[in-house]
């Protein structure tokens, strides 16, 4: 993982450059992999259907399981590419450019994949524990954002607990206040018994 000393720099030169990485994190985040890969099949712009989010949960809506399954991975990448490469705020700024990417206007996906890359690359472990949290749960209840606040649990509880983990706990809190922020209608539809299940059928086109 990319780190920075201020032994061998100046102050100044170290504060541009971790503003340098978390500018490389944002942009690798910021790549709409979801709206690509299904305009590309001549499907529908994401933005106008379901939730209107860019991420997995939306292409399955129109691209089907087997492609939300690959824009995962590609969301999944770019988390871990930015954590585990530029470093744990790059990581985070890479779910800040999933959200709210600069290229659609900032409006993007919800980060709960971009998350995961993010802490399969700052806390490989942590990471086990909460993807084992939300696939499980994903399973049992066929509610995506469920299960993705779901997964949240044990990122708090261990988010501080797991040796040499303190800086990736507080990375940690930030996103699930983020990943509250942007499933808030989610939120509301589940207190009301209206949030819709994944579609595990194959769509036909």
């Amino acid at each position: 993982m990319y780190t920075l000393t201020t032994t061998s720099f100046p102050l100044w030169a170290v504060a541009a450059s971790y503003g340098l990485l978390i500018l490389i994190g944002y942009l690798i985040g910021s790549i709409p992999f979801g709206w690509i890969l299904t305009r590309m099949a001549g499907l529908a712009d994401l933005r106008t259907v379901g939730s209107g989010g860019t991420g997995a949960t939306n292409v399955a809506r129109v691209g089907g399981i087997k492609m939300a399954a690959f824009v995962m991975a590609l969301d999944i990448a770019k988390g871990f590419a930015a954590a585990y490469f530029f470093g744990i705020w790059a990581g985070v700024a890479a779910v800040v450019g999933h959200n709210f990417p600069v290229w659609l206007r900032f409006k993007g996906g919800k980060g709960i994949a971009t998350s995961a890359g993010f802490l399969m690359g700052a806390s490989p472990l942590l990471f086990g524990i909460c993807f084992s949290t939300w696939a499980i749960a994903l399973w049992l209840t066929g509610v995506s954002s469920l299960s993705a606040l779901i997964a949240m649990i044990p990122a708090i509880i261990f988010g501080f607990a797991l040796p040499d983990t303190n800086e990736v706990g507080v990375a940690v809190l930030l996103l699930i206040a983020l990943a509250l922020w942007t499933h808030r209608e989610n939120i509301k539809r589940l207190l009301s018994g209206a949030e819709s299940k994944v579609d595990w059928k194959k769509k036909s086109h």
